[in-house]
């Protein structure tokens, strides 16, 4: 007997049968079909789960940077520039991109809602993030205008109540001393976008506005929170 055959061999002298031997050959097949059916739900169920751990990242590095640069002591970056020109020139990094973060109130006509503000200059955020990729309506571009312009998560568009084109009052509690103490600043935008990443806890929270914009509301004359980095390869981010 060929050696190439020798499998052929073994499994049709399990699989045909004689009369005495209906039996054994009947559990062979039932075996091969156990066997067969477990290696066919373990390939699907490997395969969803893939698919759902690629499509998870995706979703959560489409509003995220790889990397996040910020001050030890937790005061703003005031010589950013210079800091992401440092960075620039280290090996592996695609780009970078200053942000502000802090938390405010916004309110439309129907409703009220805490918000997560990120600042950012829409040309370089393009380069650490897929943010615009991510876009129902409008374009992050937008906001480089001098005007007060805001882009809403869907979530968080649906729960104030409002569409492009309506106005909502940004309130932060960074506000200007009075007689009667600190007041927050209220200050009116236009939404000129809506962006849906998929995540609940994100477009029912984070809104985003121009650098210039979040400097008045929240008094920071120069610096900014942090700094966003991305990487050719993630996996090497440490």
């Amino acid at each position: 007997m060929k050696k190439d055959n020798f499998e052929l061999f073994i499994a049709l002298r399990y699989l045909l049968f004689k009369r005495k031997q209906i039996l054994i050959s009947i559990v062979s097949i039932i075996s091969i079909l156990g066997v067969a059916i477990g290696v066919a739900t373990l390939i699907v169920v490997l395969s969803v789960m893939n698919g759902f751990s690629f499509t998870l990242k995706e979703r959560i590095l489409g509003i995220n940077p790889h990397i996040i640069v910020l001050r030890y002591d937790g005061y703003a970056i005031k010589n950013y520039k210079s800091v992401m020109e440092k960075i620039k020139t280290l090996p592996s990094i695609k780009g970078v991109a200053p942000f502000i973060y802090t938390q405010a109130m916004l309110v439309s006509e129907r409703n009220i809602s805490g918000v997560i503000l990120r600042a950012i200059d829409p040309f370089m955020e393009k380069k650490v993030t897929s943010i615009e990729n991510r876009m129902l309506f409008g374009s992050i571009e937008i906001l480089s205008s001098d005007e007060n312009y805001i882009i809403l998560g869907k979530e968080l568009a649906n729960t104030l109540r409002v569409i492009p084109g309506d106005k909502v009052n940004l309130v932060s509690p960074f506000g200007e001393i009075s007689p009667f103490g600190e007041m927050p600043k209220n200050i009116k935008f236009k939404v000129v976008g809506i962006f849906d990443t998929g995540i609940y806890d994100y477009d029912s929270s984070i809104v985003f506005i121009s650098l210039k914009s979040a400097k008045k509301i929240i008094g920071m004359k120069e610096g900014v929170t942090g700094i966003e980095v991305k990487i050719k390869n993630i996996y090497k981010a440490n």
